[in-house]
């Protein structure tokens, strides 16, 4: 019983443990870029409020969708798969990336 209870214990700590982190960092991450982005929003309608500039919203959004569906499935999707490919630890690796994500 030994034999199998050490390895088991080892890959559900270091699952939770390495999910906590990823967690906490992708919480960072989308903060940043949230914050980048609404920045970047608020430039462009200024310059546009100001006619330096037009914006179609329109063809930027058509040009954008493509890259926001990753071949059919959400982007969140498509990132949670490439985070958790090849994981033997997967159930502690989720359950400690939500509570990074939480804590973060």
């Amino acid at each position: 019983m030994e034999g199998w209870v050490v390895p088991l214990v080892q890959q559900l700590g270091l699952g939770g443990i390495t999910g906590a982190i990823a967690g906490y960092a992708f919480k960072k991450l989308t903060k940043i870029v949230a914050i980048g982005l609404g920045l970047i929003f608020i430039l462009l309608q200024y310059l546009a409020y100001k006619h330096f500039i037009s914006i179609n919203w329109g063809e930027i959004g058509g040009a954008a969708a493509p890259h926001l569906t990753g071949g059919g499935q959400s982007a969140a999707a498509a990132v949670w798969q490439v985070l958790t490919h090849n994981l033997p630890f997967g159930a502690a690796f989720t359950g400690g990336f939500v509570l990074g994500f939480k804590k973060g």
